[in-house]
């Protein structure tokens, strides 16, 4: 050890005490950031305490408009005599619960709705034809892989599958058609893969989705761990 001065027996007697005492303060602070870190460190404490998770979160809009959009070209030409006015999307909405099974890993089912609709109008008369809305109901099993999860925020993706069913709905107020309520259900396979998910808060939280397929695209929520 290289000391500026010569006089190391003084040197030495001064330091020590100083030594010990930084080291106390050293292991105080470890074993009060010890002691924080366990109290606020939720992969050890909420994961175990609370499996079943809950939540509720909306969105504008699904990537099923896609699918949706081929439909509606043909429903168009059908119009093809009348004007469309008043498109309306009524937004998509989701319920979901998970269990958590592993501390990366968390099984459970989607619940997920999203609805348009459309007016349309004689062209001649301007009154009211028909009342056209289409509905999305999808039932999915549903997987989440969790990657990061450190203090408040929890960062995952997911799989979800499962059947959704996809209803046209026409109600004719005017023309040959009229007091007429025609209703088509067909069921078809539902998908969604979330890209990139997160929560924010530990028994009560926020959350915000970005997905594929029968989901919102983009969502956010709230939900509660019990």
């Amino acid at each position: 050890m290289y000391l500026p001065y010569r006089r190391k027996l003084n040197t030495d007697f001064q330091f020590l005490p100083i030594l010990k005492r930084l080291s106390i303060i050293l292991l105080s602070a470890l074993v009060a950031l010890s002691i924080f870190g366990q109290e606020s460190a939720p992969d050890q404490t909420y994961d175990k305490l609370w499996n079943n998770d809950l939540s509720i979160s909306a969105g504008p809009i699904t990537s099923t408009p896609i699918l949706t959009f081929l439909v509606e070209i043909a429903n168009a030409i059908s119009y093809s005599n009348y004007e469309a006015r008043h498109g309306t999307i009524y937004g998509c909405y989701s319920l979901n619960y998970h269990y958590q099974v592993l501390s990366w890993l968390r099984v459970g089912a989607k619940a997920v709705y999203e609805g348009s609709g459309t007016d349309y109008y004689d062209k001649d008369t301007q009154a009211l034809y028909a009342n056209h809305r289409s509905h999305w109901a999808d039932i999915m099993a549903s997987v989440q892989f969790t990657y990061y999860n450190k203090n408040l925020w929890k960062l995952y993706s997911g799989l979800d599958a499962g059947i959704a069913l996809y209803t046209l709905e026409d109600r004719y107020h005017s023309g040959d058609k009229a007091g007429q309520h025609n209703l088509n259900v067909n069921p078809l396979p539902a998908f969604d893969i979330t890209i990139f998910g997160m929560t924010v808060g530990r028994r009560v939280y926020g959350m915000a989705e970005l997905n594929l397929g029968m989901d919102a695209v983009v969502k956010a929520g709230i939900g509660m761990r019990f």
